[in-house]
C-alpha cells in the first residue's frame, strides 16, 4: 500500500519481520510509526527483530513511536510472551541502535483484572 499524503510525503504499509520492506521502502526514512501490532508478533525476538529493523532504516535523528500493549512492572498474570515489561523494550530499543529510548505514557494500567485491551504504553526511540 503506497498513498500519496502530501507533495514529498509517502505513506508505507510494510512487514519489517519478513524483510519484505527492504525492496519497497525507499530509505532513509524520517519516521516510523507503529501501534496495537508488535504486541502479536509472540516473542521478544521477533520485535528485536523489527526494532533493529526500523533504527538501520532510519535517517540520524529519526523517530520510532510504538504504542502498543504491555506487561505491567507489578503484574500478578502472566501474559501471552508478545507483552513484555517497558524496561525490556528499552533495553531492545537501545540494543539494536537507538541513542535515546523512553516511555511516554502508560495508559488504562490494571493490575488487578486487566483485560485484554488494558496495560498500553506509548514508547519513543530516535538514532
Amino acid at each position: 500500500m503506497n498513498e500519496v499524503i502530501g507533495s514529498d510525503h509517502e505513506f508505507h504499509d510494510k512487514n519489517f519481520v519478513a524483510g519484505w520492506a527492504d525492496r519497497f521502502v525507499p530509505t532513509p526514512v524520517h519516521a516510523i510509526v507503529s501501534t496495537w501490532a508488535l504486541h502479536d508478533l509472540g516473542n521478544k525476538e521477533n520485535i528485536y527483530v523489527v526494532y533493529k529493523r526500523c533504527a538501520q532504516v532510519l535517517r540520524h535523528g529519526g523517530i520510532f513511536l510504538n504504542g502498543d500493549f504491555i506487561k505491567p512492572d507489578k503484574a500478578i498474570y502472566e501474559y501471552e510472551p508478545g507483552r513484555f515489561e517497558i524496561v525490556k523494550h528499552i533495553e531492545l530499543m537501545r540494543d539494536v541502535g537507538f541513542k535515546k529510548a523512553e516511555c511516554l505514557i502508560v495508559l488504562e494500567e490494571e493490575i488487578e483484572s486487566p483485560t485484554a485491551a488494558q496495560n498500553y504504553a506509548c514508547l519513543k526511540a530516535t538514532v
